[in-house]
């Protein structure tokens, strides 16, 4: 429907649907539709003056209200003028012929302002209501319809009444049964015929019906019980066979779009006001008028319940159309994202594949480094003064960390593949606490800071990967270290039997003692926002250009792994200033093991 709300104020353009055209070409344009939307009000007014009641323009079929209607929904409002002056001359000349007078003339000019007012409402009322879209294509819109046409047939009723009483063509007395047939005849032309020609309009035609022939053979079908409930086909033609109908109508909503719904009501109501006009059919009664109006309440409401069952079928069909179209979408994406998935994975392959020859490629020449710079420190190739033995140390200290960084690296990429081996074996955790104190007791004095390992008396063998097992104590134990200035780093173990509260997370998915490894430091601690990302892969709390402390990032990472590895897990507390506390937990027996 036409929106003119987005034409700028005082632009000399005429509004065409939902376009503007030049002046040139769109005044013209605008002349013959109005001209046309006048034609065609008085030809159909003829028809239904035929039907008329006294004064002789009243009636109860009207359809030239639901043809103004249909013309502003579809070109704009301003074809207002055609339907003042269709009005005009259908309550003028039509009615009076050549014989009027100042009376009949003003009578006449208020009957099609109150035709246009009554257009106008309604064209806002449904441009408010249901905004662009077409009215009949939601069930809530087509109620709102109903509603808005009961609603605006108000106007164009209250004022020819009012103007034919006013001017003596009418009794006063009589105002409310005229009232109520020209607001009825009113009423069921915007029902029948806008519907009807909204449904035909260019931008609906456009819409394919598809199965001709069964339409074909609907129509027919609704023909012959229209025929067989309206026409002469049974003795006065007075049973009570109007639910025939329904039948045909239900196929027709359920099976075709809506040129052919409309369609198939406009046919039914021209059969039945025929053959109810001559006095036929079951609401045909002592007065024509008494009978249409009867007719026009069953139209009325034949038409709201086909034309509502025809918006909620069209309703699912879309639903249906966007659901396929939403799994088509996400059968492709899903596709897609596997087949990123799939180079992502094949990347990551690649990259650990990489990584993994270049850091054997590494070792080679940093281990040959390493050995030959550990022979000149010692003097073992020739004295050296204190100036060349310091920078030897400096080169042995760099190729060490060097080497450490690269064993991390290779580490991961073996986890990462799949490829770490873990050997499971019975030692002693006192033992490989003892050597990770004497690895790293040299690192500790040169900071000033006190190292200690208390082991409880329970703590013995278990079953597990010794030499892993003591990488990640030498990974934390050394954390500690780095990241503490004065105080001491402690090193607790202890052993938690089965179902042990405080245990942890391995405690209470493992059946069985755990043996638990406390590893704290008095250092800086951690702040609670790091706390979360403590083991993501590359990542330093201390990063920047600035930061104080060596390393790349993977060293909690590589222990995370190599525990879960193990059938382990590790924990952290930490306050912000105060120090943390790393903890580790590994199961006394390896399942389906022994406790050595």
């Amino acid at each position: 429907m036409t929106d003119e709300s987005n034409i700028p104020a005082g632009a000399d353009r005429i509004l065409i649907g939902d376009a503007t055209l030049p002046d040139s070409g769109a005044r013209w344009l605008w002349i013959v539709r109005v001209l046309g939307v006048a034609v065609l009000y008085l030809a159909t007014a003829k028809l239904g003056f035929l039907m008329a009641i006294h004064p002789g323009n009243v009636t109860a079929v009207w359809p030239p209200s639901g043809i103004a209607l249909a013309a502003l929904l579809i070109w704009g409002n301003r074809l207002w003028p055609g339907i003042w002056l269709g009005a005009f001359l259908a309550n003028t000349w039509v009615f009076k012929g050549f014989a009027v007078g100042p009376v009949d003339i003003a009578v006449g000019a208020s009957i099609g302002v109150g035709s246009v007012l009554q257009t106008l409402a309604g064209a806002w009322l449904l441009r408010r209501c249901v905004g662009g879209n077409n009215p009949l294509t939601r069930a809530t819109d087509v109620f709102r319809f109903v509603l808005v046409a009961m609603a605006m047939c108000v106007v164009s009723s209250t004022f020819g009444v009012s103007s034919l009483c006013t001017a003596g063509m009418a009794d006063w007395s009589a105002f409310g049964g005229t009232w109520l047939t020209w607001w009825l005849g009113d009423l069921t032309g915007v029902l029948v015929v806008t519907p009807l020609l909204l449904a035909w309009s260019p931008p609906a035609a456009r819409q394919q019906c598809g199965r001709l022939g069964e339409a074909l053979l609907m129509l027919f079908a609704l023909t012959i019980t229209s025929l067989l409930v309206f026409g002469q086909w049974f003795q006065n033609g007075r049973y009570p066979l109007g639910f025939l109908v329904f039948p045909s109508l239900i196929w027709a909503a359920l099976r075709f779009n809506q040129r052919v719904v409309t369609l198939a009501i406009a046919g039914l109501a021209g059969v039945a006001i025929w053959w109810t006009v001559h006095g036929e059919g079951p609401f045909a009664m002592v007065t024509t008028n008494e009978s249409l109006l009867l007719l026009q309440t069953y139209v009325g409401v034949v038409t709201l319940a086909t034309l509502i069952l025809s918006a909620s079928v069209a309703e699912r069909q879309r639903a249906e159309e966007a659901m396929q179209k939403l799994n088509v979408n996400l059968v492709r994406q899903a596709h897609e994202l596997a087949e990123e998935t799939e180079r992502a994975k094949a990347a990551d392959r690649l990259k650990s594949a990489f990584l993994a020859t270049m850091s054997h490629e590494l070792r080679t020449p940093l281990n040959s480094i390493i050995g030959f710079t550990g022979l000149l420190h010692q003097g073992l190739a020739g004295p050296l003064n204190g100036e060349q033995k310091k920078q030897i140390g400096m080169v042995l200290g760099s190729s060490r960390h060097l080497l450490t960084l690269v064993n991390d690296v290779l580490d991961l990429t073996k986890i990462e593949a799949g490829d770490l081996q873990v050997s499971f074996e019975p030692f002693a955790v006192r033992d490989a606490l003892q050597r990770c104190r004497e690895l790293l007791m040299p690192l500790a004095e040169r900071k000033n800071l006190r190292l200690e390992v208390r082991v409880a008396p329970e703590v013995g063998q278990i079953v597990n990967d010794r030499r892993r097992v003591e990488q990640v104590l030498i990974n934390l134990v050394g954390n500690g270290i780095k990241f503490t200035d004065k105080g001491q780093v402690t090193v607790l173990a202890d052993v938690l039997p089965d179902g042990a509260p405080n245990s942890g997370r391995l405690a209470a998915n493992h059946h069985g003692a755990v043996v638990r490894i406390q590893v704290v430091d008095s250092g800086i601690g951690i702040r609670p926002e790091e706390l979360g990302k403590l083991f993501n892969a590359f990542r330093q709390l201390d990063s920047g250009l600035n930061r104080q402390h060596e390393g790349t990032g993977l060293g909690l990472v590589i222990c995370e792994k190599l525990l879960k590895a193990m059938g382990g897990d590790i924990a952290v507390q930490s306050q912000w200033g105060a120090g943390s506390t790393f903890t580790v937990t590994l199961p006394v027996e390896r399942k389906g093991g022994r406790e050595a």
